[in-house]
């Protein structure tokens, strides 16, 4: 009896709405419209960074990643933000320990006529596998 109740749904699986641990905004899917939309939605003038996490396993060489990302035209990398590094100037990075890799796919300020660029880039984010997409403010 008790293997088959492991079967069944549980009745409070689906309770509450799950929230970021940092800025405690609710955790959901979008479409890139409503992603676009809300970048939109920004008081214009407002500079971001558009940016993508890239995943490393522990062990592996970060060098391939970096000739990786070059060969794909992007020129920023962050580990810590706000700090970010020129994928011609990086720092020293323990290939031992688990680090929070993004890519800086835009650097954009929002105005009226920029929606086709930030859609774009929304895009080429999807593109890169993951769904994830931070935005960061300029500082």
């Amino acid at each position: 009896m008790t293997e088959n109740l492991r079967l069944l749904p549980h009745p409070h699986g689906r309770l509450g709405e799950p929230h970021c641990p940092d800025c405690d905004l609710a955790i959901g899917t979008q479409t890139s419209d409503e992603v676009v939309d809300k970048i939109m939605a920004e008081p214009e003038g407002a500079r971001l960074y558009i940016m993508a996490p890239l995943t490393i396993d522990v062990g592996e060489r970060y060098e391939t990643l970096w000739e990786e990302l070059r060969k794909s035209g992007y020129v920023r990398v962050t580990d810590r933000w706000p700090k970010t590094h020129s994928l011609d100037k990086l720092p020293t990075i323990d290939r031992r320990r688990k680090h929070a890799i993004e890519v800086v796919l835009d650097r954009i300020v929002v105005k009226p006529d920029g929606r086709r660029r930030i859609a774009d880039t929304i895009e080429k984010r999807a593109r890169l596998g993951q769904r994830r997409s931070p935005r960061r403010l300029a500082e």
